[in-house]
């Protein structure tokens, strides 16, 4: 695989789960059925595929020490992720002018779950090195 692909990969996969989870909540998603969404997009399908994308990008080595950077976007995205479902929904439903800005401490859940990910894939890689597996 290319260098540069293999580099953005992980990244390409969490965006696409991202848009299918948009896609979701905005083409699926019922009155009733609003709190499984929550319960299974924010507390199972987004921090699972945080975790997994940043411990490929530790194994991998990828970014070199921009890999740090790592934790700040996938706990943006996670931020972006609740403005554009139930901010927006909510912004719209209630017909108003104000447009509700994200909390900075809605990237919390996405920064710590990408971290424990790269630090794990960062102890992964180390590990294997050590053992001469890569």
């Amino acid at each position: 695989m290319n260098q540069k692909i293999k580099m953005f990969f992980p990244v390409i996969i969490y965006m696409a789960v991202c848009l299918l989870t948009l896609a979701w909540f905005w083409l699926g998603v019922s009155g009733s059925d609003m709190l499984g969404f929550v319960f299974v997009e924010f507390y199972l399908i987004l921090p699972i595929t945080t975790v997994i994308c940043s411990v490929w990008i530790g194994i991998n080595g990828s970014g070199g020490k921009a890999r740090w950077i790592v934790p700040i976007f996938f706990g943006l995205m996670y931020m972006l992720m609740g403005y554009a479902t139930f901010s927006i929904a909510e912004t719209i439903t209630i017909a108003s002018r104000d447009v509700q800005v994200p909390s900075v401490y809605a990237m919390f859940p996405g920064f710590i779950s990408s971290l424990a990910g790269l630090l794990i894939g960062i102890a992964g890689r180390r590990i294997m090195d050590k053992r001469g597996l890569r």
